[in-house]
């Protein structure tokens, strides 16, 4: 939800509305969806990085999340993570609006541009996983999250962490907006005694809180009008739920009071724009208000008769979302209420009387509270004024000057009239809909409740079951071709019959077509007596939940060998890399760009074990090749620790530790990691699994492969030195051939990640019968993209895949080829069910046949050689001994 332009207004006056706030040791309520999305923003937002064009960078935004998290826990601060889910009917309009326009936005997206970054697919799923191993409070709403924050935040007494306009509304004690909080760590020494014995040192977050006081109480709205100067009115807090209706949120629409506006007097100022105006005049229009109904009243009784009811329908409605209801999750999450001050004391017998305790405040009694303040703090000529009745009623009176002279509902014209009867439909569909809607909901199963609120299915199967439609998220593509979410739809029609298998109804997909937004329909699966019930999916054994995996990945067939071949290869692999295997064998053979060509695949694999080994084992990215040469003689000298399956799969999760044990963890070996002397023959066994040539990879490969100046940091970056900064079209000096853009390759990955998601999707569904994927452990776009640009075009067969290893390396890493080479083999084992060498061989004499098509060198090659035959011919004939007349042939005859 937001209020348009409300969140410049306030930023324009950050003075009269902000205050200044320290956050530490304290509970701090976040809007999970809002947060996610501006770290990324302030991370890789416009003008701050080019990787959004390749899909995402999930490594570097997971460290970004990651240190926002130790950040709080350095400061004592007790995060509380809520989500949204599912959607509600009354904002369908505003998601499909959404939807179009970031199609709009993807389509815009290159590297040499500066265009609004869109947010990438897996983004939420790895904001979702770093907070709950940080050891946040998780808790995911039915549906819409504002009001329950917004009620948490009153039941907590805490402040509330997000980045929307509608909490400058709701009555909470401290809201933050995300940009008003410091990106770094404010340390401060304290004295625990007054004779200066012991020392502590305070750390906390500087910030600046929304102060609901100060913004009322504010006086220099009215200040460009004569009529109010003299007198000092306060903005009433009931009224503030009006500034949502009639300026418009996501529920209702900004046109809907627009008549009503346009005869509010605003000021003239060439410093803001129209939108700002009336936010002005509108404030100053509802500080001379006495109460909300009377406003509500007045609002009323400037439109036509036949539309008061569906207009009040809407002012109640939306006034009804920002005066909420206590928090349900509260008790959930198991969350402690704090009691009021008056509490009574133990008695002297040890037990404990009889408290008689009061929660937190409801709304209105905050609303009275406050009220209260502002009386207290105004003048006594102030009160005078304020209290007497007959005076508020002429001031009332004077503010409807305000307005045009006459009845407002005879200027309003007839087509605003049908534009308005048109909005009816979507402003307050919900209205004719409430006991409809709140039937379903009470009909949902209690079985998905339960899995839903332990954050277990995702909040788009909640669409799928109360909405029959699922919105598939944009992502950077190539337009000219189908989507990247039609290589999952076979996915997301077994998903569908697994949730609702009663349910014959196609599943409506809001995705991209062309370049504009429009619905497809999607059958479900046909019905598969062998498939359990959805409530019966936990109990059913796991060996039938796998099987239902393959089988919806079309990963089983009749022959029993290859699934015999299947199960060995998939049982060679860590637990924690069997589903991303999988999705790569789906991507492999659906993707109708991979063809013959296994660049997409090299390219992908390499990403994964640059992600989930070397990053592991070496430490962050861009070290200096001096330390990596210092750390690794030193780990030479260790003894050799062989690495768990786990450590290796997730990575580092200590998170109680500061931010600088990420760079510092492979000095103290927490890592574990082979040793550089291993023997090579040791390395080439092709007989062993994954698992074991895992424990076989050499420490200083990882560090030798990870230096600063090496090839894999630059395959990292966008611009550099190497070319691959042609994206700027030879801007910079220094810069070699320019490599275009090449949005099919883009268009490919897109179609994983998207398999990445649907399959994860798939596989809670089941109750996870294989580890769930780590998110930003399974792709890099930016990596992604380089690594194919490096190797495209060359040669993959068997005996040269080693090299290509080496070309994205930048250097021998023997023990990195041969885990990349056998992960390669694995993936394509699983996909076809055959042996992995004749499928190389099958690919070497399909790409020999393509060869044989080029005719133009074939006629060339051809006509070289008959003028070759011919002259050697001619020559051998030129001169006959026994021939004098021979010697003719040497005269050139001009003709």
């Amino acid at each position: 939800m937001g209020i348009r332009g409300l969140t410049t207004f306030i930023a324009q006056n950050h003075d009269q509305s902000f205050v200044p706030y320290r956050l530490h040791n304290c509970s701090l309520v976040i809007d999970g969806n809002s947060i996610a999305a501006q770290i990324y923003v302030r991370e890789f937002g416009k003008g701050k990085s080019r990787h959004c064009a390749f899909g995402g960078d999930y490594d570097e935004y997971a460290r970004s999340v990651k240190r926002f998290f130790i950040l709080l826990s350095c400061c004592e601060v007790k995060p509380i993570v809520i989500f949204d889910g599912g959607k509600e009917p009354r904002k369908a309009s505003t998601s499909l609006a959404r939807l179009k326009g970031n199609i709009l936005r993807t389509g815009n997206v290159r590297p040499d541009s500066f265009s609004d970054c869109p947010l990438p697919l897996l983004m939420l799923e790895v904001f979702k996983w770093v907070a709950v191993r940080s050891g946040a409070t998780i808790g995911v709403c039915d549906f819409e999250a504002d009001e329950e924050l917004a009620a948490l935040a009153r039941g907590l007494s805490c402040p509330l962490l997000s980045f929307d306009s509608d909490f400058y509304i709701h009555a909470v004690p401290t809201y933050i907006p995300f940009p008003m909080l410091a990106t770094e760590l404010t340390e401060e020494g304290l004295t625990l005694d007054e004779n200066g014995r012991g020392e502590t040192v305070l750390r906390y977050l500087e910030c600046s809180a929304f102060s609901v006081n100060k913004f009322l109480n504010r006086s220099d709205i009215g200040d460009w009008r004569k009529k109010s100067r003299g007198t000092k009115h306060i903005l009433q807090v009931e009224v503030l739920p009006l500034v949502a209706a009639l300026l418009g949120n996501d529920y209702v629409k900004p046109k809907t009071f627009r008549h009503f506006l346009s005869k509010i007097a605003t000021p003239k100022s060439k410093c803001r724009n129209h939108r700002q105006r009336a936010i002005v005049g509108l404030l100053e229009w509802l500080r001379l208000e006495e109460s909300l109904e009377s406003a509500i009243k007045k609002i009323l009784s400037h439109t036509k008769k036949g539309r008061r009811d569906h207009l009040e329908k809407i002012i109640q409605q939306t006034v009804s979302v920002y005066v909420g209801c206590p928090s349900e999750l509260l008790h959930q999450l198991n969350l402690s209420i704090p009691l009021s001050p008056e509490v009574k004391s133990v008695d002297t017998k040890g037990d404990v009387a009889e408290s008689t305790f009061t929660l937190m405040p409801t709304v209105k009694e905050e609303y009275d509270e406050i009220e209260r303040s502002q009386m207290e703090n105004m003048g006594t000529s102030d009160k005078i004024n304020y209290c007497e009745k007959m005076e508020v009623e002429s001031l009332i009176q004077n503010s409807a000057n305000i307005l045009d002279n006459g009845d407002l509902s005879s200027t309003e014209e007839d087509d605003d009239y049908s534009d308005s009867e048109g909005e009816q439909g979507s402003d307050c569909a919900i209205n004719d809909q409430d006991v409809s809607w709140n039937e379903r909901k009470s009909q949902i199963p209690i079985w998905f409740l339960e899995r839903f609120r332990k954050f277990h299915l995702p909040p788009s199967f909640m669409d799928i079951l109360m909405h029959r439609f699922y919105i598939c998220p944009p992502q950077v593509e190539d337009q000219s071709r189908p989507h990247s979410h039609a290589i999952s739809f076979p996915i997301l029609s077994a998903i569908v019959r697994l949730l609702t298998p009663s349910i014959e109804t196609p599943l409506v997909c809001w995705t991209r077509v062309d370049r504009h937004a429009a619905a497809l329909n999607l059958d479900p699966l046909p019905k598969n007596s062998s498939w359990p019930a959805p409530e019966a999916l936990l109990v059913t054994p796991l060996c039938s939940r796998i099987q239902i995996l393959l089988q919806s990945l079309n990963l089983i067939d009749d022959h029993e060998e290859k699934n015999t071949l299947r199960k060995l290869y998939l049982e060679s692999l860590p637990s924690d890399w069997r589903l991303l295997a999988l999705s790569l064998a789906y991507w492999r053979r659906n993707s109708s760009l991979h063809k013959e060509d296994e660049s997409f695949l090299i390219a992908a694999c390499f990403c994964i074990v640059v992600l989930r080994v070397i990053d592991v084992r070496a430490g962050p990215p861009g070290r200096k090749s001096r330390k990596v040469r210092k750390d690794k003689n030193k780990l030479q000298m260790m003894q050799a620790v062989e690495m768990p399956e786990a450590k290796l799969l997730e990575g580092n999760e200590d998170f109680d530790g500061q931010l600088k044990q990420e760079n510092d963890n492979y000095v103290n070996g927490s890592f574990p990691g082979g040793v550089a002397g291993k023997a090579q023959g040791e390395l080439e066994n092709r007989q062993k699994s994954i698992k074991e040539i895992l424990q076989l990879v050499s420490a200083a490969d990882c560090l030798r492969v990870s230096a600063s100046d090496g090839k894999l940091n630059q395959l990292r970056q966008v611009d550099n030195d190497s070319g691959r900064g042609a994206f700027l079209r030879g801007r910079y000096p220094g810069h070699k051939r320019a490599r275009q853009f090449n949005l099919a390759t883009v268009h490919c990955f897109s179609e994983f990640q998207s398999l990445i998601l649907h399959v994860g999707y798939l596989n809670s569904l089941l109750g996870e019968p294989f580890v769930s994927n780590v998110p930003h452990a399974s792709f890099s776009g930016t990596i992604a993209y380089n690594a194919h640009c490096e190797i495209n075009g060359k040669s993959s067969s068997d005996q040269l895949k080693k090299s290509l290893w080496e070309i994205l390396l930048g250097t021998s890493a023997p023990s990195l080829e041969n885990l990349m080479d056998e992960f390669l083999k694995c993936v394509l084992s699983l996909a076809w069910g055959v042996n992995t060498q004749l499928c190389v061989q099958s690919c070497d004499k399909k790409k020999t046949k393509r060869k044989r098509k080029n005719k133009r060198k074939d006629i060339e090659e051809n006509n070289r050689n008959v003028t070759e035959t011919s002259d050697k011919e001619s020559e051998e004939t030129l001169i006959d001994p026994e021939n004098k007349y021979s010697l003719l042939n040497l005269i050139e005859i001009k003709r």
